[in-house]
């Protein structure tokens, strides 16, 4: 199971790095041969070419699991947050579906060149080794793709559910005060601009009211709360009349 953890973390790291290692030694070699002993190897060409196109279809799965893919983020950044993830997965599937479609035309390169027989120039081996790379190319970005819209989902559900969970959690004492300060605030600042200015006994009163007005939808026991809530209403209003007289 380590082994499997491990592969599935470093695969394309492996591979990569042995690559690009032999790509180094044989230009080193090529270049000490020709201008050292003044003699030029034949084969040095074809290896270092068919092991950078190896090299090249599978950075594309080891950019996609890093994340390090050339990507242009200016319209992604101007969205909300939340939307973000929903983007990211929207991308996944897509290059997902475009994998997919690839593989089976992989498929087709691969068996047309087993049965060519076709070899190399220099050095004879099989094409279809260098053939078979489009093929372990999508397949792995097929997977890699799959895996990192698996993550984008969790991460979404999980903030998706946090949000929701802090939504219903109770709010404290201080939260409750800090609210009704805020709408007391409001209150204030509407009446300044509405009415130039109430007393704060005024204010206070008509924040209480507003703050117990019935619920309009119901019929008979609505008609005389809403009763009951005017009454009051033209109380407020003369006993400010009278305060500022």
């Amino acid at each position: 199971m380590r082994i499997i953890k491990w592969m599935d973390k470093h695969l394309e790291e492996l591979i990569l790095s042995v690559l690009l290692s032999g790509i180094a030694v044989v230009m080193i070699l090529q270049v000490i041969c020709r201008y050292g002993f003044n003699y030029s190897l034949s084969w040095s060409d074809e290896l270092a070419r068919y092991l950078l196109v190896w090299s090249t279809f599978l950075s594309v799965s080891f950019c996609i699991k890093n994340h390090i893919s050339i990507k242009i983020d200016q319209f992604q950044n101007m969205l909300p947050e939340d939307i973000i993830p929903w983007i990211k997965m929207l991308r996944h599937t897509l290059v997902f579906i475009f994998s997919l479609i690839m593989i089976p035309y992989t498929l087709t390169l691969l068996r047309q060149s087993v049965s060519s027989h076709a070899t190399s120039a220099a050095l004879r081996i099989p094409m279809y080794y260098i053939q078979s790379a489009p093929l372990v190319c999508f397949s792995l970005l097929a997977l890699r793709t799959l895996e990192a819209w698996i993550k984008e989902f969790k991460k979404s559900s999980m903030s998706m559910l946090k949000s929701v969970f802090d939504g219903m959690k109770p709010k404290t004492l201080a939260e409750l005060k800090a609210e009704e300060e805020k709408e007391k605030a409001e209150w204030k600042q509407l009446a300044e601009k509405e009415l130039g200015g109430e007393s704060d006994t005024a204010l206070n009163a008509r924040f209480t009211i507003e703050s117990n007005k019935p619920d309009m939808t119901s019929s008979d026991e609505s008609k005389g709360s809403f009763e009951r809530y005017e009454s009051e209403s033209n109380y407020e209003n003369s006993a400010e009349r009278k305060d500022s007289k």
